[in-house]
C-alpha cells in the first residue's frame, strides 16, 4: 500500500527491538466507548503484526470535515504505543485516474494503552485519555451464529503455558436460563450460549466438562466478535476463582444444511444432567462481580 509507505518508513527505527508486551490486540474497528451511541463517530482500525501496530483513524478536521489519520509505532513491555499521526490529502477520489496522495499534516501523537485484546484507553491531541472497546461485527444471530470449528486457546497466567483444542460445535440444543439456545459438539463436551439477558447479557457463557460426566472442568466468560472470542476461563467452573486468559478462533463454519446441524433428537442418557450442570455454572457466574 504505497499510500501508507511514508507511515511504514518510521518502522525501521523498532526494527531491532524486541517489545515484551503481554497483550495483542484483537484486529479491526475500535472505538471511543463514550461515543458508541452516534450516529456516525469516530472509529479506530488496528492492525497488529507481532509487535507493530498500524492505526487507521476514521475522524473530523477543525472544520468538521470527514479526514482520516494514519499511524504506527510498537508495542512496549507495558502494552502501550505511541505514534505520531499523519493527515493525507490529494489521492485518488472514486472514478477518478490513480494520483499519488500526499501528507498534509502532522497533527500530534496518538498514544493507546490495552488492557485487554478488546479494552483500553487512547489518549489523542488536545483530549484527554478516553476508554476505547473493540468494535462488534454484525454475525448472524445466536445460537445458529456460533456454529463451526473453533479452536480454544487457555492461557495460565501464573506460568503462561498455553495450551489449545478444536471443537466442532454442531449440534443446537434447549436454552438456558438467559439465552436462546445452547452450542454443542455432538459429544456434548463443550457446551456454549450467548446470553441474552441477565447480569451476563452480552456475553458467551461455555463449560468444558471433565470427560463423560456432568461434572464441570473448565468454565468461560467470552466476548464474540465474529470469527473471535476472548474473555476468560475459570478452574473447574468456579467463577470466584482467578481468571485466567482465554481467546478462540473460529476456523471452519458449518454450512447450514441439516446433514450439518444436528438439533439433539438422539440424546445421550447424560444430557439432562449436564444441562442442568451448565445451568448451575451459569447462575453462579452470573452472581460473581
Amino acid at each position: 500500500m504505497k499510500q501508507f509507505l511514508w507511515v511504514f518508513l518510521a518502522l525501521v527505527l523498532y526494527a531491532g527491538r524486541a517489545n515484551a508486551y503481554t497483550i495483542q490486540p484483537v484486529d479491526g474497528l475500535w472505538g471511543i466507548t463514550e461515543e458508541q451511541n452516534l450516529a456516525i463517530g469516530r472509529a479506530f482500525n488496528i492492525e497488529v503484526s507481532d509487535a507493530i501496530v498500524v492505526i487507521t483513524m476514521y475522524a473530523y478536521n477543525a472544520s468538521r470535515a470527514p479526514t482520516f489519520y494514519a499511524a504506527a509505532g510498537a508495542l512496549d513491555a507495558n502494552n502501550r504505543v505511541t505514534a505520531t499521526m499523519s493527515e493525507p490529502q490529494g489521492g485518488t477520489c472514486l472514478g477518478c485516474s490513480v494520483t499519488n496522495g500526499r501528507a498534509l499534516s502532522t497533527p500530534g501523537v496518538m498514544s493507546f494503552e490495552f488492557t485487554s485484546s478488546t479494552t483500553g484507553f487512547v489518549t489523542l491531541p488536545g483530549e484527554a485519555r478516553k476508554a476505547i472497546i473493540k468494535g462488534t461485527i454484525t454475525r448472524p444471530a445466536a445460537p445458529a451464529g456460533l456454529l463451526g470449528t473453533w479452536i480454544f486457546n487457555y492461557i495460565t497466567n501464573s506460568t503462561a503455558v498455553v495450551f489449545s483444542e478444536a471443537y466442532r460445535l454442531n449440534t443446537i440444543r434447549a436454552p438456558g436460563p438467559y439465552g436462546r439456545g445452547l452450542v454443542t459438539n455432538t459429544e456434548f463436551t463443550v457446551s456454549c450460549e450467548y446470553q441474552t439477558s441477565g447480569s451476563l447479557a452480552g456475553e458467551v457463557f461455555c463449560v468444558r466438562f471433565l470427560g463423560s460426566s456432568a461434572t464441570i472442568e473448565r468454565s468461560m466468560r467470552l466476548k464474540w466478535f465474529g470469527n473471535l472470542m476472548d474473555g476468560a476461563w475459570y478452574i473447574a467452573g468456579n467463577p470466584a476463582a482467578t481468571p485466567n486468559s482465554f481467546a478462540a478462533r473460529r476456523m471452519f463454519s458449518i454450512s447450514g444444511n441439516e446433514n450439518d446441524i444436528k438439533r439433539g433428537e438422539t440424546e445421550p442418557l447424560d444430557v439432562t444432567e449436564r444441562i442442568s450442570a451448565f445451568r448451575d455454572a451459569l447462575n453462579s457466574a452470573a452472581l460473581t462481580p
